[in-house]
């Protein structure tokens, strides 16, 4: 993994806070000067007297709201509640490599592991899957990848809607264990 995650600021905030490198801040601001752009341009099309606001604006309007929340969901980490620290880790871990048998599992550090996809292609964009333990708990972010591995805001509210599922299919088959 090129950016290294704080892991203490993560949980604190649930969402994947890195550790601030200059490539990380050359990005960022790349990032919001592409989103304020964006921004910018579907608040001044209809200031503008001239302008008739067609299909194109609302369509534009609805890929900036897509993207602004899309931006917000694409590091928000999901807490899943576990009972034993061991067992919850062979638990994910097998429901991991039941779901994506072609990811790679890359551990960086005892307390964070991480999934990826080996390339991204045309058609079939590459994911990645961050798990951050915290004792008996732990946090999961699913973010789909893009060309040189760049996070998409795209598909971000669809994976954090996956991980809420996911996170109800392991609690509901860890509370059924628990009772067995």
């Amino acid at each position: 993994m090129k950016a290294q995650l704080d892991f203490q600021k993560s949980i604190r905030k649930k969402r994947i806070v890195y550790k601030v490198t200059v490539s990380l801040l050359f990005n960022r601001l790349i990032d919001n000067l592409i989103w304020g752009v964006l921004i910018f341009t579907t608040i001044s099309v209809p200031l503008n007297d001239n302008n008739y606001l067609g299909i194109s604006y609302i369509l534009l309007a609805l890929v900036t709201i897509w993207i602004s929340v899309g931006l917000f969901f694409m590091n928000k980490l999901v807490l899943i509640k576990g009972i034993d620290e061991v067992e919850n880790r062979k638990k994910i871990i097998e429901i991991f490599n039941q779901k994506y048998a072609s990811m790679q599992l890359y551990y960086s550090g005892q307390n964070i592991i991480h999934y990826q996809d080996e390339k991204s292609i045309l058609l079939r964009w590459g994911q990645q899957i961050t798990l951050i333990y915290n004792g008996t708990d732990f946090f999961i972010n699913l973010a789909t990848l893009g060309r040189h591995d760049i996070k998409s805001p795209f598909n971000a509210i669809s994976n954090y809607c996956f991980l809420k599922n996911l996170k109800r299919k392991f609690e509901t088959d860890l509370s059924s264990t628990k009772n067995i």
